[in-house]
């Protein structure tokens, strides 16, 4: 538990799951599922908003950049952002789904807040920075700035720098507890079955635990499943995990071979499979989306 007087100095998220569904319209116990754009691979502004477009035709309500994504001069943030704005309203007019989307603005600390009022002034609707490269100090000054009451998204990219070296260091849960108490509101823990370093079951856990454990006065930060998330491995996470997450998969969408809305489809029909108890090959006998996936 966290001390009161320590609670006091900080801001804590604004949102968590409740309010996320919130400006989502998402009902408990409905999954929320998300991609991740990469705009690093030499994508465009205008090819990023046509990724971002597809994705939400077909059902994704989370959308954020890249960690690596610099806003490089291929792919200016003002530029990404307004036009990613812009493909997810035509989206909306189609769907009627809301969809948040989170540029990364990760830069200098004396710049941090110029590229927030960027992002949001070009319409986006939520802010990821990398507290790690940015500085935690970075994290807390956009949460207690009421310029940005967006939902932050704390991306932990080289955390495991601080924890890795057997005997020594920070470990994992700590510096989500901080990353909690400055504001973050969702927070990546890896995929059981997935790619990253430190994917035990029991690790993740204990790192879920301490992002949504009752703490008075602070609200929960989101889990964000991600790193090799798919359809395959999907209902194992949510069987472990839960349906109070969200799960982003990048490649687990874009890299299906019907396309991208249909990536998104099968993610939910998997989701569903999970929530129906039924297997996903018995589920994918009726789901073409899904089956094409497995």
């Amino acid at each position: 538990m966290y001390g009161a007087c320590f609670r006091k100095l900080h801001k804590r998220p604004r949102f968590g799951i409740e309010g996320t569904r919130e400006i989502l319209g998402v009902k408990p116990g409905e999954l929320i599922v998300g991609t991740i754009v990469k705009p690093t691979a030499g994508l465009t502004a205008d090819e990023v908003a046509d990724i971002c477009y597809q994705a939400a035709l077909g059902g994704v309500r989370f959308i954020k950049d890249d960690e690596k994504m610099l806003n490089v001069p291929y792919c200016p943030l003002g530029e990404r952002v307004r036009k990613v704005s812009q493909a997810l309203a035509r989206a909306k007019d189609e769907t009627g789904l809301e969809v948040l989307y989170a540029p990364h603005i990760t830069t200098n600390p004396d710049r941090l807040k110029d590229n927030a009022r960027i992002a949001l002034e070009n319409g986006a609707n939520a802010l990821m920075v990398n507290f790690f490269a940015a500085g935690f100090w970075s994290l807390e000054a956009l949460a207690r700035d009421p310029e940005f009451a967006v939902p932050i998204y704390a991306h932990c990219g080289g955390k495991e720098a601080f924890s890795r070296a057997p005997g020594q260091g920070v470990d994992a849960n700590v510096v989500a507890k901080f990353v909690r108490l400055l504001g973050g509101d969702y927070f990546r823990i890896s995929t059981v079955g997935g790619y990253m370093v430190g994917g035990t079951r029991e690790e993740l856990l204990s790192l879920k635990n301490v992002m949504v454990e009752p703490t008075p006065g602070i609200k929960d930060m989101v889990p964000a499943i991600s790193g090799g998330l798919k359809p395959s491995n999907l209902p194992t996470n949510l069987d472990i995990f839960g349906m109070d997450v969200m799960v982003l998969a990048g490649t687990g969408i874009t890299s299906h071979p019907w396309g991208i809305p249909a990536g998104t489809e099968a993610m939910q029909q998997a989701g569903e499979a999970f929530r129906a108890g039924v297997s996903l090959a018995e589920y994918a006998r009726t789901h073409e989306e899904l089956r094409a996936a497995l």
